[in-house]
């Protein structure tokens, strides 16, 4: 419907575009992942506006930012200027919610000198899977930049194509 009837199908959406449910979110997010660029100003303010955070998805299907990055695939090369901006920047300065906590656990971890791949990074992992997704050609320096030093970071840890769990840990 998002292809063969995209008007009609924004018009369903956007009574209920606003929504803080989580699994409303969820259906909303795959829904403008399949609409057509002409559509892609829409999506991305979308994006921006009404999301709680950005893991929508399940860690056991697919690795927890794939909805999100299938949307920013779909429509970062097509979207305004300012909103593609935007968006670069929402992605660079997000935070998870209890990205305090888990900072404090893995920092006392490595005071205590246990140092372990399965040690949940309190930084970064959003950022390693979702700015790849944005558009190459018109991402800034500094963003090539993060991504490289992210690239770095996480060697080693888990690549993008594996599903990671709900946890931040990889799973095969």
């Amino acid at each position: 419907m998002a292809q063969e009837k995209p008007k009609k199908l924004f018009k369903m959406a956007e009574k209920i575009h606003n929504r803080d449910s989580k699994i409303i979110q969820s259906i909303l997010i795959e829904v403008y992942s399949r609409f057509p660029s002409e559509f892609s100003d829409v999506a991305i303010r979308w994006l921006i506006d009404n999301l709680m955070g950005l893991e929508f998805g399940y860690g056991y299907i697919e690795e927890r930012w794939a909805p999100v990055r299938r949307l920013i695939e779909r429509h970062s090369p097509f979207c305004c200027e300012t909103l593609f901006r935007e968006l670069e920047n929402r992605i660079i300065c997000y935070h998870e919610t209890d990205e305090r906590e888990v900072a404090k656990k893995c920092l006392e971890c490595r005071r205590n000198g246990y140092i372990n791949e399965n040690i949940i990074h309190y930084w970064g992992m959003a950022q390693y899977f979702l700015l790849p997704a944005l558009a190459k050609e018109r991402v800034c320096k500094k963003t090539l930049d993060l991504i490289d030093v992210l690239d770095r970071k996480f060697c080693g840890y888990f690549n993008r194509s594996r599903v990671m769990g709900g946890d931040g840990r990889v799973t095969t």
